[in-house]
């Protein structure tokens, strides 16, 4: 153990882990014994600590499962450290523990060491260590890193002062803190607000209104168009707009305009498979002769039981998903696409970490070679088709592939929306499908506990309302600028909790330098402190190795 004094007050103290703690680890009792589980003694591991401090315990153990396995218990008091999968945790225990070998287990008299004190200085270094300073995470730590982490040990006297400071400054902290996420909450709130009025069409009801009484008085006694109505519908006709840009479109010349175009498509595509074909016959017919397209088929919306649908303006209509003019597909499964597979650099492969709730998450690549990508072109994704992840389980989440990203590919987990036509704005339909409309929907056709996920045809089955294109394009223009002034919100809010973090830690770094609270000359020097806990370590090692030669059976005496 060391004594010196660099960095830190003459009175104190610098030790290292090991020094001042007995260390030990855990262990499972096999689970193929029931009578090794529903005792009375708590067993924890990782998952049971949340954060810093809190444990739900969800498993007990038995006597006999302590006796026959590597777990130990620890005594009241005792800091358990996370070590493995989420480094960082750490909590006190108020009773005898048993605990994993994800953990490790800090003891010492708590009339030597102040439990808290070292709570808040693991939950320092820590943090620190998860980034090995280079900003890298590491999983886990080993047991010698553990202890030989340096220990800054303050007189016992000032180990209390410090946490009580610590504690009370905290305090004052956490009430802002809770203030700004639920501000935070609330905003998810009102996005949500406003993706219900707009799909509901009362985000656009005064537009609508504008727009009814412009074309009525367009209109002379007998019904028909003014002169200064035909000349504005045909300057809107050369101007690359709608005729009849001031007439609301009703949901039947919606539904017949959507039809006319999803034939339109199906025409070209004949057109460009007798082509393809024509072109497979000129080279000897090699390979596969290209698939005919088929008609898009009429979907019906899957039954929820549980679920209305809302009242639409006069003007809107419900249609599910499939019935809009949208491709949907999913990447390529199994052996099409393995580990193996990933290289460098490339083509992009979108996984479901790049899929937020309306955001890109572009900072996770992943890439396949050319030769790769060719064999499975068919599933090519392109800017601003939509990627919809299937599994479903807080929020649906979905997002436009970036102009950045010139040609991907999907993951089979990754669903792409590719809209044709101009019946159906990709930015309407991404804001809808982040709706919790849509989740509430999704929710009851979900299977899977683990991981609830959906097939293309239940995303197909998804009721949209629809309404005329010029609609959906002010409905976005009002979203995307109130969305603006969320979000800015959002990062204020951000900026604010990382400012809090940043404080907390400054708060830490004095409370362990020695600058948080007043120094007392009259408290024992911790080089006083050093030794008696040296004494006491000393004593449970002696204890522990007699403990453990005593459980050892006696040899059987040698027959004659």
């Amino acid at each position: 153990m060391s004594s010196s004094h660099i960095g830190v007050p003459e009175s104190w103290c610098t030790a290292t882990l090991n020094d001042v703690y007995q260390i030990f680890g855990g262990g499972t009792p096999t689970t193929t014994k029931p009578e090794y589980w529903g005792g009375e003694t708590p067993w924890i591991t990782s998952a049971d600590i949340e954060g810093v401090r809190t444990i739900n315990v969800r498993k007990f153990v038995t006597e006999k499962g302590i006796e026959n396995s590597t777990t130990t218990k620890a005594p009241t008091n005792s800091l358990l450290v996370v070590t493995r999968v989420g480094l960082g945790k750490i909590a006190i225990i108020k009773e005898e523990t048993c605990f994993s070998q994800d953990l490790q287990a800090l003891v010492m008299s708590d009339d030597l060491l102040v439990p808290e004190y070292t709570l808040y200085l693991l939950s320092y270094k820590l943090q620190f260590l998860k980034y090995e300073g280079r900003g890298t995470t590491i999983s886990g730590l080993t047991k010698k890193q553990l202890k030989d982490l340096k220990y800054p040990l303050p007189p016992f006297n000032e180990q209390h002062r410090i946490v009580a400071k610590i504690e009370e400054l905290f305090s004052e902290q956490d009430k802002g803190i809770e203030s700004l996420k639920t501000a935070r909450e609330q905003l998810k709130v009102y996005r949500q607000a406003l993706l219900k009025h707009a799909f509901e069409g009362k985000l656009t009801e005064q537009w609508r209104k504008e727009r009814a009484d412009a074309a009525h008085d367009c209109m002379d006694a007998g019904g028909r168009a003014t002169q200064g109505a035909v000349a504005e519908g045909s300057a809107s006709v050369a101007g690359g707009q709608e005729p009849g840009a001031t007439k609301l479109e009703t949901a039947d010349q919606l539904l017949e305009r959507i039809k006319q175009e999803r034939e339109a498509r199906y025409h070209q595509q004949l057109d460009e498979w007798k082509a393809a074909v024509t072109q497979w016959e000129a080279d000897g017919k090699d390979g596969k002769k290209p698939a005919k397209p088929r008609q898009a088929k009429l979907l019906k919306t899957e039954s929820n039981d549980d679920f209305v649908l809302p009242d639409l303006p006069n003007s809107w209509v419900w249609l599910v998903l499939g019935e809009n003019n949208i491709d949907v597909f999913d990447g390529p499964f199994g052996s099409n696409l393995k580990t193996s597979d990933y290289v460098d650099e490339g083509i992009r492969v979108i996984r479901l970490e790049n899929i937020g709730a309306q955001q890109f998450i572009d900072e996770k690549k992943s890439f396949i070679s050319e030769a790769k990508y060719q064999q499975i072109e068919k599933h090519t994704v392109r800017p601003g088709d939509l990627v919809f992840s299937s599994f479903v389980t807080e929020n649906t989440r979905v997002a436009r592939v970036p102009d950045t990203i010139d040609k991907a590919v999907n993951k089979a987990d990754c669903f792409c929306i590719r809209t044709f036509g101009n019946s159906l704005d990709e930015r309407f339909l991404e804001a809808f499908l982040s709706s919790r409309f849509v989740f509430k929907h999704i929710e009851g056709l979900v299977h899977g506990v683990g991981r609830p996920r959906i097939n293309t045809t239940q995303l197909k089955s998804i009721p949209i309302p629809m309404t005329s294109i010029e609609e959906q394009r002010e409905i976005m223009e009002k979203l995307e600028t109130q969305f603006s002034e969320v979000s800015q919100l959002e990062k204020d809010i951000d900026f604010n909790l990382a400012k809090s973090e940043a404080l907390r830690q400054s708060i830490l770094k004095k409370a362990f330098s020695g600058q948080l609270v007043p120094l007392d000359p009259d408290d024992e020097p911790a080089s006083v402190l050093l030794n008696r806990i040296a004494k006491e370590k000393d004593e449970a090692a002696a204890k522990a190795k007699k403990a453990k030669a005593a459980k050892k059976k006696p040899a059987r005496e040698k027959v004659i």
